[in-house]
């Protein structure tokens, strides 16, 4: 319990500060309860305000000339910006007069946006919703419209009367404000305040708000077993099982009552923290050296970048670039303090265990935060079961080296990963010996992970066989949506590529699409500038992972575009202003060659869109080979969207209304990805039901003590071999069928020749 309290008291403090920052910066409306009033005052107060302009019309009675201003705007968005911008400045302003120019300059600045955007070219203005800082935005907005002369400055006096008039609506028809009148000096002073039943309701909503979100942590003892949809896990906290479907109503106790099992299981294993690796980061932090996670310092001004295009290009697009790289460097150094953070508490416990849940594809996920098995490098690297297994001969020994190979980055078969751990014996335990002065392991893919094997390598050395071992070692499948969707088809076509074939080398798709690239630009350089360049340079594996990795969920050409453009940044061949046309072209050629050789991908995803698609507005029902029943119910949203800027900000206005309709194209969308991971969850679920020793997994990750690691290699292929060897997409189609029987349904795709009933002889399923 009181681990509980603490984890209560964590998220009471992050709250507070979250809404003291709110309230000092003037974003009031951003608060809790600010965000709650404008969703039920707005539509309320609309009604009182459009009863005020229409009298106006019955009478004849000239409008004012501030009320003309907003004759067009829709009362309910009048009401949602008074009500917004009050609550923005009353925390630090309370003067009437200030509070009611402040709303009138609102207005003018929503005006003056719309006329900007019907006036001044798009690309203008397309960076400015782009910058996150508020003076940033201003400038950029004020330099795109200074030589815009279609809009005229409102008077100050015009600006304060609207703001006055709305202002005195607010107060009269919600009570959330009250005018007083206060002496000061010789003065009389017009003030608003919030009203006392506003204030006591936000006290109560805060009080409950604050411990309605706690920090969930994990736990020193074992959590409960879940036995029904909110009993499990933490002991005092009402969470679901199943996340993303908050309605116990959706499953039954029987469709639930066997992944209740795995995941008791899973939650089960104690875990401890590795002190050694903690150590290291803790001093890495306490001395600034965090790796990759310092600033970058921006480029000098560009003078006169406006008579240099191509330069000013090139500088824009490098500048957002370090801006990106500094933001992302940002949230891994908070992230690294709060691992430290945990880690330094975790560390106190005798066990460590982490509750679990699923989401509504049968997932397995920790609940914690940031520090579980799910977590970054860091993380990961600060784990170790509590329960130690011996280390009894060169089979548990190979894994444990595989898997250092694999947190390095080496590519190839077990005997090339062997090799190269051989090769570097000597480094690898003075890293264990002085992880400060020999800091080569921060090259590592997995530096953190890395550094453990070292330590647990150095123990092996001194120790021998028979040697007690915490350390968890990990095995990814080498390619798991390619080799799920040709295990779905049978296709054998790709089928060595995805390490589905018994007695066959290691297969490296992404390598081998690299290839084809390489080969395809050494085609077309004798015509293309481009091409003749990126042939010189060469192309990565990486790109190639980036290109196709989630091709089978349903990745587009521009998702493509954008992470090469964040990849390559200034590693190309290229002169300034050429760059962003070079990556284009590559990624054209990448997505071509995808397109070319990925057929089977492509069918499987038409099939399941065109089921989708049939299934019409409904939602779509199916259940995964464990047993799990998945339910895709993609819902539409009534939304009336405003561009505007607030407070010199670019702020989207929406005033939504989640509806029960189906979205067919968010249907369609979705049910690729969905239909996979359900498939990986399976195996997960498989293995977790039947568990008889300590595992950890991530999804398509199998984590186990080395002395265990062969059996689960074995397990695993043994159970996708179970798995596959039906018709998956037949009872798929079938069971959606029995569900709607009047849907039209696409024929099923022709399935290929691939023997799946060998894939447990298939070495390299898992890497």
């Amino acid at each position: 319990m009181s681990i509980e309290k603490e984890m209560k008291d964590w998220g009471r403090t992050t709250y507070r500060q979250f809404q003291q920052f709110y309230r000092e910066n003037e974003r009031g409306s951003e608060l809790a309860s600010s965000k709650r009033i404008l969703s039920k005052v707005a539509p309320e107060l609309a009604q009182p305000i459009e009863d005020f302009m229409e009298r106006f019309n019955k009478d004849g009675v000239s409008m004012p000339i501030w009320l003309c201003f907003i004759a067009d705007l829709h009362p309910q968005l009048i009401a949602h910006i008074g009500l917004k911008t009050a609550l923005d400045y009353i925390p630090t302003c309370n003067a009437y007069t200030r509070l009611s120019f402040n709303v009138g300059k609102e207005f003018e600045n929503i005006l003056r946006r719309r006329v900007a955007e019907e006036t001044i070219a798009k690309n203008r203005l397309y960076d400015i919703k782009h910058t996150k800082s508020v003076k940033g935005k201003r400038m950029k907005f004020y330099t795109a419209e200074k030589n815009n002369r279609r809009f005229e400055l409102w008077e100050r006096r015009h600006k304060i009367a609207l703001g006055a008039w709305l202002l005195g609506e607010i107060v009269k028809h919600t009570g959330l404000f009250e005018v007083r009148m206060e002496r000061n000096g010789k003065k009389q002073l017009r003030l608003i305040y919030l009203s006392a039943e506003f204030k006591d309701w936000t006290r109560r909503f805060d009080h409950w708000k604050e411990v309605a979100d706690p920090i969930r942590m994990a736990l020193p003892h074992k959590p409960n077993d879940w036995t029904d949809y909110y009993n499990g896990g933490y002991e005092t906290f009402d969470d679901p099982f199943v996340m993303n479907k908050p309605v116990e109503g959706t499953y039954t106790q029987a469709e639930l009552e066997k992944t209740y099992v795995s995941v008791n299981n899973v939650q089960s294993v104690p875990w401890c923290i590795n002190k050694k690796v903690l150590e290291v980061a803790q001093h890495m932090w306490d001395t600034g050296q965090l790796m990759d996670y310092t600033e970058v310092p921006l480029q000098p001004y560009l003078e006169n970048g406006l008579e240099r295009p191509h330069e000013l290009r090139a500088w824009k697009f490098k500048q957002n670039k370090i801006r990106r790289i500094n933001e992302a460097n940002r949230s891994k150094r908070l992230v690294h303090m709060k691992l430290l953070h945990l880690g330094n508490k975790y560390k106190e416990w005798d066990s460590v265990y982490f509750p679990s849940r699923v989401d509504y594809r049968g997932r397995l996920y920790y609940i914690p935060a940031y520090l579980h098995p799910q977590g970054t490098d860091l993380a990961k690297g600060l784990l170790l079961f509590k329960n130690g297994k011996q280390v009894l001969d060169e089979d548990d020994l190979e894994r444990l080296l595989v898997h250092g190979a694999n947190c390095w980055g080496v590519k190839g078969s077990i005997e090339e990963r062997l090799e190269w751990i051989k090769k570097h014996e000597g480094w690898i335990l003075d890293t264990a010996e002085d992880p400060y002065d020999n800091d080569w392991w921060q090259e590592a893919s997995e530096p953190f992970g890395f550094l453990a094997f070292c330590y647990e390598y150095e123990t092996y050395i001194k120790e021998g066989y028979g040697y007690i071992s915490h350390f968890p070692v990990r095995m990814d499948c080498s390619n798991n949506g390619m080799q799920i969707l040709h295990l779905l088809l049978h296709d054998e076509g790709l089928a060595k590529h995805c390490n589905l074939v018994p007695d066959q080398p290691p297969g490296d798709m992404y390598q081998w699409v690299a290839d084809l690239v390489y080969e395809r630009l050494k085609d077309q350089s004798k015509e293309s500038y481009i091409a003749s360049q990126w042939f010189k340079h060469g192309v990565t594996r990486t790109l190639a992972k980036l290109a196709i990795m989630n091709k089978p969920y349903g990745q587009s050409y521009f998702h493509v575009l954008q992470k090469f453009l964040h990849e390559i940044g200034d590693n190309h061949p290229f002169r300034d202003g050429e760059q962003i046309d070079a990556i284009n072209y590559l990624a054209k050629q990448f997505n071509t060659v995808a397109r070319e050789v990925l057929v089977s991908v492509d069918r499987v995803h038409k099939f399941l869109r065109a089921c989708a698609g049939g299934m019409g507005n409904t939602e779509i029902k199916w259940t995964t080979p464990f047993g799990f029943k998945v339910i895709q119910k993609m819902t539409t949203s009534k939304s009336v969207k405003v561009s505007t800027i607030l407070n010199n900000i670019r702020t989207d206005i929406r005033f939504s209304e989640a509806l029960d309709d189906i979205d067919p194209r968010e249907q369609k969308n979705c049910i690729t990805a969905n239909f996979i991971h359900g498939l990986d969850a399976t195996v997960v679920h498989t293995l977790a039901y039947a568990m008889t020793y300590d595992m950890g997994f991530v999804h398509d990750c199998f984590i186990s003590h080395a002395c265990n690691a062969r059996k689960v290699h074995q397990d695993v292929r043994k159970t996708y071999k179970n798995i596959y060897a039906i018709d998956l997409l037949k009872e798929f189609r079938c069971e959606l069928i029995n569900n709607n029987p009047t849907a039209k349904l696409p024929d099923l795709p022709e399935l290929g020749t691939l023997d799946v009933s060998q894939i447990d002889r298939a070495m390299y399923l898992l890497s």
